[in-house]
């Protein structure tokens, strides 16, 4: 994610690079080289083998099967290492669950931010590269930077980040990320859209310009709060359903980065609210540019 002008690195630390090898994965390469030349960080390139299928294997043959799969794996890995050429990383090949080894590997790794392309899809096997994928947007407890099949759609061309949208609910999860958008911006020389989204009044006490001219005055008092003069960033408020507005304001602006701040369950530790993930996955499955997730 270069910026046009020559600045010192800030540093973000360890990423790690979760990839399936699939045609979305592939599409997150150029984004992890960027965020590595940009913030110097070390890359930590991953692929977590699951328990193979051995239903149509007699016993003597699971060796075998086990051993082409992670001969498979290994040559896969080596053509993701010639995309990251000169890049510091490291590459970890690991077996079982998914979320469990991916919890490790942020544990051991003192990982800081996660990078992984999504298939978007829908039903059981939804998410991410999968069902068991979603664990990781649920759980981390770092950032999860999801380049989804809407990214390929509208041929995002470069990693630049010179307009960023950041949707805020008014609540705790996407409070808290907008000290993080500030700082991105400030690293990127990017322009900040602050988005909020009303849904149409219920009664007919409720007036919608009431209601938007409320909404825009949030949006700018939580500029103050941060420290940032309302003219450091384009206010705007939509009607409508937010997994829609979000991707269609993101669309319309020709945003480079959307930022989605989620809360967690507190009655569930370390589940993300369901309205917040559906949200949160809609808008990765038909965003045009990569969905940065912040949970809280």
């Amino acid at each position: 994610m270069p910026v046009s002008t020559a600045t010192a690195r800030t540093k973000l630390g360890n990423v790690l690079y979760l990839t399936d090898f699939s045609p979305t994965s592939e599409s997150a390469i150029k984004y992890v080289r960027a965020i590595a030349e940009q913030f110097d960080s070390q890359i930590f390139i991953a692929h977590i083998i699951e328990t193979p299928e051995y239903r149509f294997v007699p016993p003597e043959g699971w060796a075998v099967v086990d051993h082409a799969t992670d001969d498979a794996a290994r040559r896969q890995l080596q053509l993701v290492e010639k995309r990251l050429a000169g890049v510091p990383h490291q590459v970890l090949l690991r077996h079982g669950e998914v979320w469990r080894a991916a919890s490790e590997m942020i544990k051991i790794h003192d990982i800081r931010l996660i990078v992984v392309g999504s298939h978007g899809r829908t039903g059981l096997r939804r998410f991410l590269m999968g069902s068991v994928a979603e664990e990781i947007f649920r759980h981390a407890s770092c950032p999860v930077l999801t380049v989804g099949p809407g990214v390929a759609r509208e041929n995002f061309r470069d990693s630049r980040v010179s307009r960023v949208v950041l949707a805020t609910d008014f609540g705790p999860g996407s409070l808290a990320a907008i000290p993080h958008a500030l700082s991105l911006i400030k690293e990127f020389g990017s322009r900040l859209m602050l988005l909020h989204v009303i849904k149409p009044p219920t009664s007919p006490e409720e007036s919608l310009e009431y209601l938007q001219l409320e909404s825009e005055n949030k949006l700018r008092e939580l500029l103050k709060e941060q420290g940032a003069p309302s003219t450091s960033a384009e206010i705007a408020v939509r009607l409508g359903d937010p997994r829609e507005e979000i991707t269609r304001f993101a669309r319309e602006k020709k945003a480079d980065l959307v930022i989605l701040g989620l809360k967690r369950d507190l009655e569930h530790v370390g589940m993300a609210t369901h309205v917040s993930r559906a949200t949160a996955h809609a808008v990765v499955c038909s965003a045009p540019c990569p969905v940065l997730s912040i949970l809280q």
